[in-house]
C-alpha cells in the first residue's frame, strides 16, 4: 500500500503552497560560516561528533508568512498522519543548505551501526525562538488529542537531527523504532540534553521532508498485521507517528533511495509527561513490636500451644501455651503476649505489640537519560547484556532449529513480570511490574564500560558463545567497531589463569587508578549527555580481601590506604571508591567482600547508593525457594549439597582456590534466615550440613549445570530426599538481573520517605540499598538490620515498596471480602 503526494487523494497541498513548489534556493549558501559547534558527543565509531548551532544574526530560515497547515491520516497506519504545507519550497531549500553548511557524518551520536542506519547525519540544536516555536505554532492545532491528554504540549524538541540519503551510495535506514527523547536546547550558548528538567519526554515523531528530487526513500511501516504501508511526504511536509513507550509506536524504515538525494530532518513533539514533577502518597504501615519479658512462675499447667521457645530448652512432653490476646492497636494497650511454658515455669513470655506509623513516599516522576558502565564489559555478561539490549531495541529476530526467534526481556522482574493490583467483577487484575513506577526503558540505556581484554564487543560476544550464531551474525556489524576502556588488573586477587587476557590494562598506582576511572565516568556522562550513570561489577570473582581496621576501617583508613597504595585494596573497591567519589552509585555483582567498612561510611557520608553481593540467578535462586519452603512447612533439612560444573571464564576464574572461597561464602549464607526462623526444628546454634562443589569443566561453556540433594527429617523420624538437576544458561539468567538491579537502583535514587510525625522532612532512601535483596545471592544491608534471604520475602518486599510509592497497602492476600 503506498500514499504519496501530490497525486494520492489523501494528501493535497494547498494551492499557495504549490505555487511555490518550484521557487529556486538560495543563490549562494549564506550559512557557510555562520555555524559553530556546540558541543562533541560519541557515536558507533567517533567519540568527537559534532553538534552544531547557528550563529547569532546569521540569515533567517522561516518567512513572515500565513501558514495553513492542513492534517491527512495515513490509510493503515493507526495514530500516524502527514502535516502539508509546513515549510515552504524556499524555507526547505534554507535549512537543507544551513546543514550543508554543517557538514555530514557518516557516524552518529546513536546506537545504530552503519549496517541499519545507511546515510549521512547532522546533528542541529536549532534556536527555539527563531525556528522550533514557530515551526511548533503552526502545527500545534493538528496534533493528536491523545498526546494533549498525556500532558500538556511542550513544543517541538530543538535537538534536530538531519539525514541525508544518496542513491550512490545504496542509502537506507532499515527497521527500526524511534526512541524517545528528552527535550534540548542551548543555555548560555551550550548543549543541555534535558533543559526542561520537569519529566519533558517526546512521544511523536515529527519528520520533515525537505526535497523531493529522489525515487524510492518511502517510509515504510510493519505492522503486526502483516500490512505494511508506505508513505511518500510531500515537500515541506511532516510525517508524524507515535514512539518510545507508546503502544502504537511502529517498526518502520527509511527505504532504499534509488536515484537522487533525499533531505529529512526528524525533530520530536515533547508533552509534560505527568502533571506533575512528583508521586505524593501517605500510607499506614502495619508492624510488629516484640519484647521478651523476665521469666515468672507459672500457677497451672497451659494448654499445649507452642508459640516460641526463645532459649531453645523445649524437651518433649512440656506444654506451650498462648497467653493473652493481642489487641487491635498499640497505642490502646491492647498487647498480646505470647508464652512458651511447662508445667513448672513459663520459660520466656514475649509482648507482642501492633504498631501503626504514617509514611509519605515522594517519588520523582522524570525518567533520567541513563548510562551504564559495566566492569567485565567484553566477559559473558557484558557481552549478552550489551547484544540483548540492541537485539531487543532493534527488533532483530533470528533463526534457530526451532524457527524464528523474537528478541524479549523474559527473566527480568521489571520488565516481563507482573503485580497484583486488585479484583474486578470477581476477577483478578495483574499489571506489568514496570508500570507502578516510572521507570527507565532498557533499550533507552546508553551502555560502555571497562575490561581487561582489548577484544572487541562482537569478538568478545563471539569468544563467549552465549548468543546464537545467527543472532552474532547480525549484531556484529553494531559492536566490532567498539572495545571496552582498558581496566584495573592486580593478579593477586583473580586466578593466575585470568592472566593471558590481561591486554589491556591500566597502569599506575592504585591512587592513579581510581582518578583514570573517575575521569571515565565523567568522559562518558558528558559525551553521551546523560543525567545519570551507574557501575556495575560483572567481572571475575575476586578472593576475599583480608579486612583490617587500619587498611578498611573508615573511609578516611581506605582513602588513606589507596594513596600509599596498599597491597590489600581490591580492584572493585578501587572502582566503588571511584564511583562513590563521582556521586555514581554503585552495584557489586560477585561475592568478593568489595564493600568494607570504610567504603560504605564513604557511601553513606556521600548518600551514594551501593548495593550487592553476587547475582541470585540459577542453584542459589532455587535453593532460596525451597528451603524456605521447606522450614516452614514444618519439615526440617538438615543436609544440603549442591554440586556445579560449568566451563566458562567464570568457571576458569573459579578453579582457584581463593577465588572459589568467595564463591562458597555467598552461597553457604543464603538459607541462615530460615533456619533461624525456626526454633521448634532447629536448636541455638543448629544448621543443616551444607556444602558447595564447583567444578571447571570447559565443553559445557555457559550452560552450567547444578545438582542438588536436600535431605530432611519428617514426620515421626522418617527422611524425605529431594534431588533436583538444573541446567543454568548462566549469562542469559544473569544479564536480565543486571538490568533490573539498573532499573532499580535508578529509581531509588528518584524516591524519598518521611516517617510522619518523626523526620522533619523527606529524605532519601539509605544508601545501601535492601530492595535489590531479591536479586542478590549474599544482600547488601546497613549495620544492624536483618538479612532476608528467601525469595518470597525479598519479592514481597519490593512489591510492596513499589505499591507503597503509588498509595497502595502492601498485598498480604488474606482476601477477608470472602470469608
Amino acid at each position: 500500500m503506498m500514499c504519496s503526494l501530490p497525486n494520492s487523494s489523501v494528501f493535497r497541498p494547498s494551492a499557495a503552497f504549490l505555487a511555490q513548489a518550484h521557487a529556486p534556493p538560495p543563490a549562494a549558501n549564506v550559512y557557510v560560516g555562520r555555524t559553530r559547534v556546540v558541543a562533541r558527543e560519541s557515536g558507533q565509531v567517533e567519540r568527537n561528533l559534532p553538534v552544531h548551532a547557528l550563529e547569532a544574526g546569521a540569515p533567517p530560515l522561516l518567512d513572515n508568512r500565513d501558514v495553513v497547515v492542513a492534517r491527512h491520516d495515513v490509510p493503515g497506519l493507526p495514530g500516524g498522519f502527514v502535516l502539508s504545507d509546513v515549510l515552504s519550497p524556499a524555507e526547505c531549500a534554507r535549512i537543507t543548505a544551513a546543514a550543508d553548511a554543517m557538514g555530514w557524518t557518516e557516524d552518529a551520536p546513536v546506537s545504530l551501526g552503519r549496517n541499519v542506519r545507511r546515510n549521512t547525519n547532522c546533528v542541529w540544536c536549532v534556536d527555539e525562538d527563531a525556528l522550533n516555536r514557530q515551526i511548533f505554532e503552526r502545527c500545534a492545532s493538528k496534533l493528536p488529542a491523545e498526546v494533549v491528554g498525556g500532558g500538556a504540549l511542550r513544543g517541538l524538541n530543538a535537538r534536530w537531527r538531519l539525514y541525508r540519503y544518496d542513491a550512490a551510495t545504496g542509502d537506507v535506514f532499515r527497521p527500526h523504532t524511534d526512541g524517545a527523547w528528552p527535550g534540548s536546547g542551548l543555555v548560555d550558548g551550550e548543549l543541555v540534553h534535558d533543559v526542561y528538567k520537569d519529566g519533558t519526554r517526546s512521544w511523536l515523531t515529527f519528520l520533515l521532508f525537505l526535497t523531493t528530487d529522489f525515487e524510492g526513500g518511502e517510509t515504510t511501516f510493519f505492522l503486526e498485521d502483516g500490512t505494511q504501508p508506505a508513505v511518500r511526504t510531500p515537500l515541506g511536509g511532516a510525517l508524524c507517528f507515535f514512539h518510545g513507550e507508546h503502544a502504537l509506536s511502529p517498526l518502520h524504515e527509511g527505504s532504499l533511495v534509488t536515484s537522487g538525494v533525499k533531505y529529512v530532518a526528524r525533530t520530536d513533539v515533547l508533552r509534560v509527561s505527568y502533571e506533575d514533577k512528583h508521586i505524593v502518597s501517605v500510607v499506614n504501615y502495619e508492624s510488629s513490636e516484640v519484647s521478651l519479658l523476665p521469666r515468672v512462675e507459672a500457677r497451672a499447667p497451659a494448654p499445649s500451644v507452642h508459640v516460641g521457645d526463645r532459649d531453645g530448652d523445649h524437651d518433649q512432653g512440656e506444654s506451650s501455651s498462648l497467653q493473652g490476646v493481642v489487641g487491635k492497636n498499640g497505642r490502646d494497650g491492647g498487647d498480646g503476649v505470647l508464652s512458651s511454658s511447662s508445667s513448672h515455669e513459663v520459660s520466656a513470655q514475649y509482648v507482642v505489640r501492633p504498631v501503626s506509623r504514617e509514611y509519605k513516599f515522594v517519588t520523582e516522576r522524570a525518567i533520567p537519560r541513563l548510562g551504564l558502565l559495566l566492569v567485565g564489559l567484553a566477559g559473558n555478561n557484558g557481552t549478552t547484556v550489551v547484544g540483548s539490549v540492541l537485539a531487543n531495541k532493534h527488533n532483530v529476530t533470528w533463526r534457530t532449529k526451532n524457527g524464528v526467534q523474537k528478541p524479549n526481556y523474559y527473566g527480568s522482574l521489571t520488565q516481563a513480570s507482573t503485580c497484583h493490583v486488585g479484583r474486578m467483577d470477581g476477577e483478578e487484575v495483574y499489571c506489568p511490574f514496570r508500570s507502578l513506577l516510572p521507570m527507565v526503558n532498557p533499550n533507552d540505556l546508553e551502555i560502555s564500560g571497562w575490561d581487561i581484554s582489548d577484544a572487541n564487543m562482537a569478538d568478545a560476544m563471539e569468544r563467549a558463545r552465549v548468543l546464537d550464531y545467527d543472532l552474532q551474525r547480525q549484531l556484529r556489524p553494531m559492536l566490532e567497531n567498539n572495545t571496552a576502556m582498558p581496566g584495573i588488573y592486580n593478579p593477586d586477587f583473580i586466578a593466575a589463569n585470568q592472566e593471558e587476557r590481561a591486554n589491556h590494562v591500566i597502569q599506575g598506582t592504585k591512587k592513579q587508578q581510581v582518578e583514570k576511572i573517575r575521569e571515565d565516568i565523567r568522559n562518558f556522562k558528558q559525551s553521551r549527555n546523560l543525567d545519570k550513570v551507574i557501575v556495575l561489577w560483572t567481572a571475575n570473582t575476586e578472593r576475599f580481601s583480608e579486612v583490617s581496621d587500619e587498611l578498611h576501617g573508615t573511609k578516611e583508613a581506605l582513602l588513606a590506604s589507596i594513596e600509599r597504595d596498599e597491597a590489600e585494596i581490591a580492584p572493585s573497591t578501587l572502582y566503588a571508591v571511584a564511583s562513590i567519589l563521582e556521586d555514581t552509585p554503585y552495584i557489586n555483582g560477585s561475592p568478593q567482600n568489595t564493600f568494607v567498612p570504610g567504603l560504605i561510611d564513604l557511601a553513606v557520608s556521600r548518600s551514594v547508593l551501593v548495593a550487592g553481593d553476587d547475582f541470585k540467578s540459577g542453584q542459589t535462586k532455587m535453593k532460596s525457594v525451597l528451603v524456605d519452603f521447606l522450614v516452614g512447612a514444618g519439615i526440617k533439612p538438615v543436609s544440603i549439597v549442591s554440586y556445579n560444573h560449568l566451563g566458562n571464564n567464570d568457571g576458569k576464574n573459579l578453579s582457584a582456590p581463593q577465588t572459589f572461597r568467595s564463591k562458597e561464602i555467598s552461597k553457604s549464607s543464603v538459607v541462615d534466615d530460615m533456619v533461624a526462623s525456626n526454633e521448634i526444628l532447629y536448636q541455638k546454634g543448629e544448621s543443616p550440613d551444607h556444602c558447595i562443589v564447583i567444578k571447571y569443566i570447559p565443553y559445557v561453556g555457559d550452560s552450567k549445570r547444578a545438582m542438588d540433594e536436600y535431605t530432611s527429617e519428617i514426620f515421626m523420624g522418617g527422611t524425605n530426599t529431594i534431588v533436583m538437576h538444573n541446567t543454568c544458561e548462566d549469562s542469559l539468567l544473569a544479564s536480565p538481573l543486571i538490568l533490573d538491579l539498573v532499573l532499580i537502583a535508578e529509581l531509588c535514587t528518584r524516591i524519598q520517605i518521611q516517617e510522619v510525625g518523626k523526620d522533619p522532612c523527606e529524605r532519601p532512601l539509605h544508601p545501601v540499598c535492601t530492595l535489590l535483596s531479591y536479586l542478590s545471592k549474599a544482600p547488601l544491608v546497613p549495620r544492624g538490620v536483618p538479612v532476608v534471604n528467601a525469595l518470597a520475602k525479598q519479592r514481597a518486599m519490593l512489591e510492596n515498596f513499589f505499591r507503597a510509592c503509588i498509595g497502595l497497602s502492601p498485598e498480604h492476600n488474606m482476601m477477608l471480602e470472602f470469608k
